[in-house]
């Protein structure tokens, strides 16, 4: 009885040799984790050495880009958004942005204007006008654009420009704009314009300033112009504001088409964007083209960017 009483406590109680017998399973199953965990490891610097090989980068190098490609898990991949077509086209109605389009493309736009006088009389040949105008923005910040509008005299005539950004951050803009306006399509004579460009653009709210200087080669008039645009969006198409514009002849004994030595129009100006279109419609009191008296005029813009 004594002798079986020590072999029972030399062999040790049933629950004694089942805990041993865990141990050791789980020190196994460590062991095979961790083997398994090393040949996986081997095998995947095997095959980025192979590919490394085959792209002609250095295993580190492949390495990188392997990491930098990868999602990291939990996190939403970034989705860039296409900008509103409203900020894209360089000019809505009489102001030029100093900022352009936010990447390269191109856009076009029609646009129509009427005008009736209020008091005086309104010259024939200002009563309707309107164009075309076309853009392309081969480098970012450089702007080429091309326009045929019916001017003063009555005639289609066509227009060459070119924008430049030469500064800008999140908020500002400044660029400059060189134009050529010729007085007709079978005609040399012109108008050579140069101008600075300012614009400010944050939370929602829009400035934009043009100064221009023209000077005329066959009457040899010189002219000055500022244009103005304010604007708020009031939805994430819809903006709302005002534009304007007042000229005055610096320079030469030939007053402008109204007869005076200035002229004015502005107005309130609503804008809408339903990608890639757009469309602008100003109105407003106007001395341009009215003889001695003020008219009204309304620009509306249709348009699309690409």
């Amino acid at each position: 009885m004594a002798n079986r009483e020590g072999a029972a406590g030399k062999a040790g109680s049933p629950w004694t040799y089942g805990a041993k017998m865990g141990f050791r399973c789980r020190d196994r199953l460590d062991r095979d984790v961790e083997r398994e965990s090393r040949d996986a490891a081997v095998n995947t610097i095997h095959r980025v050495c192979c590919l490394a090989a085959v792209s002609g980068l250095s295993p580190a190098a492949f390495a990188a880009e392997a990491v930098a490609e990868t999602p990291l898990d939990g996190v939403a991949p970034t989705v860039e958004l296409a900008p509103a077509p409203l900020g894209e086209a360089p000019v809505l109605g009489l102001t030029h942005s100093a900022r352009g389009p936010s990447q390269r493309g191109y856009g076009a736009s029609a646009f129509g204007s009427g005008t009736f006088a209020l008091s005086g009389e309104v010259q024939s040949e200002s009563q309707l006008g309107g164009g075309l105008r076309l853009w392309a923005t081969p480098l970012d910040g450089f702007i080429l654009l091309a326009e045929a509008q019916r001017r003063a005299n009555g005639e289609l005539a066509p227009a060459l420009a070119a924008q430049v950004r030469f500064w800008h951050d999140e908020r500002w803009a400044i660029g400059a704009l060189g134009r050529f306006k010729s007085e007709g399509f079978a005609e040399i004579e012109g108008e050579l314009e140069l101008g600075l460009l300012g614009s400010y653009d944050a939370s929602g709210n829009h400035f934009d300033l043009n100064a221009v200087v023209g000077r005329g080669f066959d009457e040899a008039e010189t002219d000055g112009e500022l244009a103005l645009r304010v604007g708020r969006e009031l939805l994430g198409s819809l903006r709302a504001g005002v534009e304007g514009r007042v000229r005055y002849r610096l320079g030469g004994d030939v007053p402008l088409p109204s007869g005076r030595k200035w002229d004015v129009f502005g107005g309130p100006e609503l804008s809408a964007s339903f990608d890639p279109f757009f469309t602008s419609l100003l109105t407003g009191p106007s001395t341009v083209g009215v003889v001695s008296g003020v008219g009204w005029q309304s620009l509306l813009t249709f348009g699309g960017v690409m």
